[in-house]
């Protein structure tokens, strides 16, 4: 007898392996970029701006301030670099920029994917629905069209599962929660893209409300979570 946990695992799967496939021919048998003519972020920006994280990082420093563009240049004020978001610190360190550039691509893709399924289960829908909603996420414009846009790609990538662990809040309130959904939105500002963290506290502020019986208590650990999101993204907001 299949349960529902094999079955969850199954949906993981599922979804990993769709974005393996999709995004396969980025590594093989010729390395390639996501590249648009008419946009050229992908290759003025955000490459650029990776490649002197990337060179920084492995140094063992972070490229707060560039000598190299201009008469100097606060990168870290800049913000677009995503200097404190995690994932960029784990990929630009130990891979070479160009396969490091890709996998932040699809890591960004698969993280829709997941907190999609995420937010689906937590609404009691089944694991084949779950896996239906979130490819059709993953691959809709919303996200297709920002593959040569790292940053505003990443930044978005975790709207899904914040949305989740807001939902996760609401159904069930702990301190726990708070501190999950307040680490998650400190990361999504540290991508580098605050319009996706102004549109997500929106979106997740619309939750809490839409909920009409939700009690007090609630509203005020959300708060909280706002709270220490921005205490814990002062580093960035404040340069």
């Amino acid at each position: 007898m299949v349960t529902t946990k094999h079955k969850d695992m199954l949906a993981v799967v599922c979804i990993l392996s769709s974005v393996i496939i999709f995004f396969f021919p980025l590594f093989y048998p010729k390395p390639s970029i996501v590249f648009t003519p008419e946009i050229y972020d992908s290759y003025h920006l955000s490459y650029s701006q990776k490649f002197l994280l990337w060179k920084n990082l492995q140094k063992n420093t972070l490229p707060l301030w560039s000598r190299e563009i201009g008469n100097g240049f606060p990168v870290l004020g800049e913000g677009q670099t995503g200097i404190f978001y995690l994932p960029n610190l784990f990929f630009f360190k130990f891979f070479d920029h160009f396969t490091a550039y890709n996998l932040s691509i699809v890591f960004s893709i698969l993280l829709v994917g997941l907190g999609m399924y995420y937010y689906v289960r937590l609404l009691r829908i089944g694991p084949f629905l779950g896996v239906i909603g979130s490819l059709t996420l993953m691959y809709s414009g919303l996200y297709m069209t920002r593959l040569s846009h790292l940053t505003l790609l990443q930044g978005f990538s975790l709207l899904p599962l914040i949305i989740a662990l807001t939902y996760l809040l609401i159904s069930k309130p702990s301190y726990t929660h708070v501190l999950m959904l307040a680490f998650t939105m400190s990361q999504q500002f540290f991508a580098g893209f605050p319009q996706a963290s102004f549109i997500t506290i929106l979106y997740a502020t619309s939750l809490i409300l839409w909920h009409r019986k939700v009690h007090p208590k609630i509203i005020g650990l959300f708060i909280l979570s706002l709270t220490l999101s921005l205490g814990l993204s002062a580093v960035q907001i404040i340069p």
